[in-house]
């Protein structure tokens, strides 16, 4: 599909500049005035929050941590990075994880990795939580309930759930994956992906203790971020491509 868009679409919209040079560099010296054809817009935070009764009402039906937890929304894949993020929570003391979204490809197996790192999945000490897809009034309460949301993915083409958290004003951590970075535009806590898992972990870790050390920065700084972001403006933008072709 990305090679026929290239070969003959006169405009080709992508959602970060990490994914436009991905495409540069993928079909260079393939494709003529591929960079000139490319337009940057991004999605927009679409979660509103509820008020009280009804945000208790939105989750009565979910088994959730009584005591303070982070929160990934996304597939259940591979690339996701939740094989660094399940360890890398168990390091934390007295810290759940809620893993909030619906099942992907690959061969990840949540059980496993939460066996071995000593993440209880069920019993008195469970710590690991699995709700799977939500509506968005469940999904606003969970995030915006969650002490940090944490994404890290080792591929990503935008990371809509950062925006979402900055707008609803959760701390948000993310990999160096440059399309995350983009996005986040320095009002998270990024750590750097390397080839050692083992490494990753411990500064994943880190990261989310800094994140709940600094929440209150974070807040703000992430609530002035997603106003970068407008559903309103990408839409205009996407008009604009059409009305001048």
């Amino acid at each position: 599909m990305i090679t026929r868009a290239v070969a003959h679409a006169d405009a080709i919209v992508v959602p970060t500049q990490a994914v436009a040079e991905q495409l540069i560099t993928a079909f260079q010296g393939q494709a003529t005035g591929l960079r000139q054809r490319i337009h940057i817009i991004g999605g927009a935070a679409s979660l509103v929050p509820a008020s009280k009764p009804e945000a208790d009402r939105s989750i009565a039906h979910l088994e959730l941590p009584s005591g303070p937890f982070v929160v990934f929304v996304g597939t259940r894949e591979p690339r996701k990075g939740l094989d660094l993020l399940i360890p890398a929570v168990a390091r934390v003391p007295d810290l759940s994880l809620v893993l909030v979204g619906p099942g992907g490809w690959g061969t990840l197996n949540i059980r496993k990795i939460s066996q071995k790192s000593g993440m209880e999945l069920s019993g008195t000490n469970k710590r690991l939580f699995v709700t799977g897809v939500l509506d968005d009034i469940a999904l606003a309460t969970v995030i915006e309930r969650a002490q940090t949301l944490v994404m890290p993915s080792r591929a990503e083409g935008f990371g809509l759930p950062l925006v979402e958290a900055m707008h609803l004003g959760t701390p948000v951590v993310h990999s160096s994956d440059p399309a995350l970075v983009e996005v986040a535009g320095g009002a998270g806590i990024s750590f750097e992906l390397n080839d050692s898992d083992s490494k990753n972990i411990e500064l994943l870790s880190a990261a989310i203790v800094d994140a709940a050390e600094n929440r209150h920065s974070l807040r703000a700084a992430g609530m002035q971020r997603a106003q970068a972001f407008s559903w309103g403006e990408s839409a205009r933008r996407i008009w604009d491509i059409h009305l001048n072709l």
